[in-house]
């Protein structure tokens, strides 16, 4: 990965993390709920949020779904295979 790429990538986790935080308090959990409710350890999903722990494209579609978010890239995905 070049600097730019690393560099954009740790921006996107971080704005992954924060629309993440915003989104399970407005649902009014915890980060230990939301932990419980994806199967994640409470340390892992809360660095997850802080924006300083990499996941795979798994475990993201995994928490949006148990926290009844958006998936990522289900509706681009069929804009780029049309």
């Amino acid at each position: 990965m070049t600097e730019e790429e690393e560099e954009a990538y740790n921006k996107w986790l971080k704005n992954f993390g924060r629309c993440l935080s915003e989104y399970r308090k407005k649902k009014g959990l915890t980060q230990r709920e939301a932990a419980q409710l994806a199967d994640l350890n409470k340390r892992f999903y809360t660095d997850i949020e802080y924006g300083c722990r990499p996941i795979t494209t798994r475990t993201m579609f995994i928490i949006c779904s148990r926290l009844e978010m958006p998936i990522p890239y289900e509706q681009v995905i069929g804009v780029i295979c049309e």
